[in-house]
């Protein structure tokens, strides 16, 4: 890709210099930290009723990511 300019970044993600970061957009996956350590898949799909969740990984240790279809989600869901 020398030579090629890439297209300028998405406005709010500050100085981000990942050039895919750049392409792509940001990457909608939310952290969840302090959750019971008896959290279920289901107690997260219904934090996130109504948005696109495409993935919920749970760590088991009281934290768990959630990834969303787009931008949009995520951050409805970082208001939750």
């Amino acid at each position: 890709m020398d030579g090629v300019p890439l297209p300028p970044g998405i406005p709010g993600l500050g100085a981000s210099t990942d050039p895919l970061e750049a392409v792509l957009g940001p990457f909608p996956c939310a952290r969840l930290r302090s959750l019971p350590f008896d959290a279920t898949l289901e107690d997260i799909l219904v934090l996130f009723q109504g948005l696109v969740v495409i993935d919920v990984i749970l760590m088991g240790s009281g934290e768990a990511f959630v990834i969303f279809a787009n931008p949009m989600d995520y951050q409805m869901a970082l208001q939750r």
